[in-house]
């Protein structure tokens, strides 16, 4: 999904991804998992197309309560339409968290890679690495600041301590690229706009990957990104690559709340 705008109502703005390579055409879609999330919270899903005018943009902006850029498959170039219109709602987001309008964003998975090319300036090919970490159900690492964190900070402890737990392996990853730490300080106005709360690994221990940035804290805007989609857990089956034994529905209803 894409943006969530909130002024009067609660109502959660997605944005649609590409379905085919370049040239871009207006085949786009939702993963059906990023609604249910979000219906499932109380919301509505309104979908936003990288492909809609700009008046339409702002019409949708203006009349939702927040931003979602959810997980899929599409080019993350700087001159693709998908970044650029991306960049459009990134904008109108921050100036409106400027002027003292409450206006959220997250970003998960490809949306989380996504926020951090957005700041950086940067494409993919340069910002991030490839990683072996497609259906790889996984752990959390967490970084001193997650406990005084909003998003850390009151998760029960038995849930803080599964997602940590290889037993568990709730942390499902499921990318193909990652954003490795490093690059936060080879690109320092990402640590300007975010703060690292936990990473991961891939499968091969190759890289400290995309989870670098899990539900971040976001200093100058409400701001939330994680390579983790816990909408997945219990909302798509793929066999043995998804571990569905339960534990993973309070952490799908704890990213549910305000």
């Amino acid at each position: 999904m894409w943006p969530t705008h909130t002024h009067t109502h609660t109502h959660t703005h997605t944005h649609t991804q590409r379905t085919h390579t370049p040239p871009c055409t207006t085949s786009s879609y939702i993963p059906a998992a990023y609604v249910k999330w979000i219906e499932a919270a109380g919301g509505r899903a309104v979908p936003i197309r990288y492909y809609d005018s700009d008046e339409r943009l702002s019409f949708i902006f203006n009349a939702t309560s927040g931003i979602i850029f959810p997980g899929g498959l599409t080019w993350l170039y700087l001159d693709a339409p998908y970044v650029i219109t991306a960049r459009k709602l990134f904008d109108m987001a921050n100036a409106a968290n400027d002027a003292g309008d409450f206006y959220p964003i997250h970003g998960t998975c490809l949306g989380h890679q996504l926020l951090h090319i957005l700041v950086a300036n940067a494409d993919r090919d340069t910002l991030l690495i490839e990683t072996d970490a497609v259906q790889n159900p996984n752990i959390l690492n967490f970084t001193r600041a997650a406990a005084n964190s909003a998003y850390y900070g009151s998760m029960p402890a038995d849930l803080l301590s599964k997602l940590s737990d290889h037993a568990f392996s709730i942390a499902y990853e499921n990318h193909e690229m990652g954003m490795p730490p490093a690059h936060y300080d080879q690109w320092p106005m990402l640590k300007e706009w975010y703060r690292v709360l936990s990473t991961t690994l891939d499968r091969y221990v190759l890289y400290l990957r995309a989870w670098l940035d899990n539900a971040c804290a976001s200093y100058p805007h409400p701001m939330q990104r994680s390579s983790l989609p816990p909408q997945t857990l219990i909302q798509e089956w793929c066999g043995v690559c998804i571990h569905c034994g339960g534990h993973q529905v309070p952490l799908l209803w704890y990213t549910m709340a305000p």
